[in-house]
């Protein structure tokens, strides 16, 4: 379960609490040190040849190298276990607390924390942000709430996965805003399509002009193609590597 909740939801007076589940925690945890242990053991194995110097030189660099491509790959995973690890929503009968990580860079939105009397709650919405990011064009569903006159986004989720998976993050989104609804009474309200910037940046601010309708059904369709074709690109792959491996193992 990426999702953990109270005995009842927070309209029976149960406080219920969302975030990632343990598998999914421990999971990031043997992600973090398997590559942060890579990088160790690499650079240790580097320290020998360098060492000797000479035409040993060469591999110990290759070995430096191979260790650096393990540093920049956790950093490229970093805010997503994070977000594992940092996102809690909390949703009872009177308030509701949030613990967010990290999720945008323009504006600027760190990890921070705070609790929320549900009668500041003035309105929530949801819109889709159309985000060009490593050749896919992302359907991101986001989420957020309007309290003293200040939108707050709490989560998201992509709704065109290349694996067709929403993810613990997303579960999560969903999850809090449905109990956000109950508990409030207030209905979600859809702020259409918008144009997003880089991952991690928003391109449209909260109460913005939506594309218009031709536009965005477009838009979403385009992406619809692209999570296709990417998903046709990784079985593809998945056949080839599986298709290499048969034939060595016949060929010994």
């Amino acid at each position: 379960m990426d999702s953990t909740a109270g005995n009842a939801p927070a309209h029976f007076g149960q406080t219920a609490v969302y975030g990632s589940g343990l598998f999914t925690k421990a999971m990031m945890g043997f992600i973090v040190v398997l590559f942060s242990g890579m990088a160790v053991f690499l650079i240790v194995m580097a320290m020998e040849p360098l060492g000797r110097g000479g035409e040993n030189t060469l591999l110990g660099l290759f070995l430096l190298a191979l260790a650096g491509v393990q540093v920049a790959l956790l950093f490229f995973l970093w805010p997503f276990i994070d977000a594992i690890y940092r996102l809690r929503i909390a949703v009872g009968p009177n308030e509701a607390s949030f613990r967010l990580p990290a999720r945008r860079r323009a504006p600027q939105q760190p990890p921070y924390a705070f609790t929320l009397p549900l009668q500041q709650i003035e309105k929530l919405a949801t819109r889709i942000e159309m985000i060009h990011s490593m050749g896919q064009i992302q359907q991101m569903r986001q989420f957020a709430l309007k309290a003293n006159g200040v939108w707050i986004e709490y989560g998201g989720a992509i709704e065109n996965s290349y694996n067709g998976m929403v993810g613990a993050t997303g579960k999560v989104a969903l999850s809090s805003v449905a109990a956000l609804q109950r508990a409030t009474g207030l209905q979600v309200e859809d702020h259409g399509v918008v144009e997003g910037a880089k991952k991690g940046e928003a391109g449209t601010p909260w109460g913005a002009a939506a594309l218009a309708a031709p536009v965005a059904e477009a838009a979403i369709v385009k992406a619809g193609k692209n999570a296709n074709m990417w998903r046709n690109i990784m079985i593809v792959l998945f056949v080839i590597i599986v298709a290499v491996r048969l034939i060595e193992a016949f060929a010994r």
